[in-house]
This record gives structure tokens, sequence and C-alpha cells, in this order.
């Protein structure tokens, strides 16, 4: 894949990155191309490579992306346009999702004391469950690693063995009443690399969600 300047791409762990610009500076030459991913800045090669050839890396840009609104509003224009008697524009567009998702008997819309209305919270993470302590404990925990390996570094990913062994020694420091340390901040450390793992191999965020929600 050759990957060009103002265009968005998917990297192979799934996120969307924003429009490809020219690096610029002395890294040109072997890093082209740079887009940011959840506000923090990459650097690629002519093929998308985040790394380097022939090394799959989760950063690596695999395929273009297009916006769902862009494509429906294509299909739209395409199979509408005749009754419009007119291309279509993007209010059109707009309308007519506004129509379909008003007429959606499963969608429940919330209606604020303002007037503001808001879809439901329903079937939707619930995050805020993680509470500030353990975010902030966790936090804390993740500053020191940035500090002794640098930030980011757990990015680059480890594999299950290594993380799952790491794991066991800090929950048995724990059973044993070790505090010289945050034991259960490494564990969810631990958690993290694991399912930063199956993200990449393609497990869906919501899909133990799905499989247990009738049951």
């Amino acid at each position: 894949m050759k990957i060009e300047i103002g265009k968005r791409y998917i990297t192979r762990n799934g996120q969307v990155t924003s429009p490809v610009e020219n690096t610029g500076g002395i890294y040109n030459e072997i890093f082209p191309f740079t887009v940011k991913i959840r506000h923090k800045r990459y650097s690629y090669r002519n093929d998308g490579r985040y790394f380097k050839p022939n090394y799959d890396h989760y950063l690596d840009l695999v395929e273009e992306y297009v916006d769902e609104v862009e494509l429906y509003g294509q299909d739209l224009a395409q199979t509408c346009s005749a009754q419009h008697g007119r291309k279509l524009t993007m209010d059109d567009l707009y309308k007519h999702l506004a129509d379909e998702e008003s007429g959606d008997e499963d969608n429940k819309i919330r209606v604020f004391e303002t007037g503001s209305k808001r879809d439901s919270d329903e079937g939707k993470p619930r995050v805020s469950d993680l509470k500030p302590y353990t975010r902030l404990r966790f936090g804390y925990h993740m500053l020191l690693g940035s500090l002794k390996y640098g930030g980011g570094n757990f990015e680059l990913g480890q594999p299950d063995d290594s993380t799952l062994a790491s794991m066991h020694r800090h929950l048995a420091m724990y059973e044993l009443g070790d505090r010289s340390e945050c034991h259960l901040s490494a564990l969810l450390f631990g958690i993290q690399l694991l399912m930063q793992n199956e993200q990449r191999e393609g497990v869906e965020v919501d899909r133990y969600f799905k499989l247990l929600k009738d049951k």
C-alpha cells in the first residue's frame, strides 16, 4: 500500500489516524509521513510501516479510512437522487439520518430540563465505574514506569507468558502482605498488556458483553 498525503488510515490494531502530512526534517528520507493518533504523533515509511520493513507492528497503517457518513451519503445520493430531482447535499443526508433515528423504536432519547437532547446510556460501557481512586493509583504506577523506561514503552507490546509471570509474582507478594510497592496496580498493568495483545489479535471491545448479556 502506498501512503498518500491528506488521506486517513486505519492501523493494524484498528485505530484511525488524522490526515497524513509530510514529516519534514532529518527523518524525512526514512519516515516521510506523519499522522496523529489519539493526540500523539507518529512517523511512517512510504508503505505505511511504523517500525521497519517485514515487521508487523500494531501501529502499521493497513488500509485507508473512509468515513461511514461519506459512504452512506454516496449510497443515498445514488439511490435517491432521481426522487429528489437534484444532487443531494449534506443537509439532505443529515435530515435523512435524523428521520431514521426518530423512527427507531429502540432508540431512547433523553430530554434534559434545558431542552437539550441526548441518546440513552443503555447498552453503553460503564467506564465511570472505574473509580477515581483506582485510576489515580494506577496513574502513579504508570508514572513510575515512564520515568524508568520512557513514556509509551508498554505500547510496544510484551508477550503474554512474560506478562503472566510478572502478574503471578505481584499477586504472590500481595498475598504475603508485601506493601513495598503497588502490586495491585502492577496487576492492572499486566491486565492492560494482555488486553492490548487481544486488541492486536482483533478481539472486539464488546465481544464478551455480547456473548454473556443474554445468559
